[in-house]
């Protein structure tokens, strides 16, 4: 933040010299009235003021679950976080869980976790945050993978897989949200899922 200071320095010297002579008759000087003060103007907002709680309007944690079917033999589920903060950003946050039924187990881990779930954390950070009216848009930063399970799965399995996710969930177009009292909905989340997010706190 850059504060400009203006200082400003007046000076005024003022002599009185009183003449060796008689002093002057006294005269009485009429007083003026005072003028009448100006009413207050009242305080407007400015437009900061109602940019600035509109953007607002969207702060806290907001939550929301899905379910659907990825393909035949899978099935997806999710837990979908949304944190905005200050007005100006966001993190959203995907925890997965994909479960294979028996007559198609994961190929590439070893049993029995190949009929096991695996399951991730995938965090979005916004790089751009924009409020208009009741809608939000996001664009989002490329996701980060966490916590992927089952711990046991090859390394180069688990490489390859973080790869495929972060291709696959990254966000090329602009998210838009709708604001709805205390409901949050977009078509598509960085998710691909349709998720309804209600505030929390």
């Amino acid at each position: 933040m850059i504060r400009r200071t203006v200082l400003a320095f007046i000076s005024a010297a003022i002599f009185m010299v009183a003449a060796d002579r008689a002093p002057a008759p006294i005269q009485e000087i009429e007083e003026t009235p005072a003028p009448t003060p100006l009413p207050a103007k009242p305080k407007t907002k400015s437009i900061s003021d109602v940019t600035s709680k509109s953007s607002h309007q969207f702060d806290g944690t907001w939550t929301g679950s899905g379910s659907f079917a990825n393909v035949p033999e899978r099935q997806l589920t999710g837990k979908y976080t949304l944190v905005i903060s200050e007005g100006k950003r966001a993190v959203g946050i995907a925890e997965i869980s994909v479960m294979p039924t028996p007559q198609s187990p994961w190929t590439d881990l070893p049993s029995p976790q190949n009929l096991g779930p695996v399951s991730y954390k995938v965090t979005w950070r916004s790089r751009e945050f924009k409020v208009s009216g009741s809608d939000l848009t996001i664009r989002w930063s490329a996701p980060e993978i966490s916590d992927l399970a089952p711990k046991e799965m090859p390394q180069n399995v688990r490489a390859q897989l973080i790869k495929t996710i972060t291709e696959a969930l990254t966000v090329k177009n602009a998210s838009i949200y709708t604001l709805k009292g205390d409901e949050l909905t977009r078509e598509k989340d960085p998710s691909t899922v349709k998720v309804n997010y209600r505030r929390v706190r």
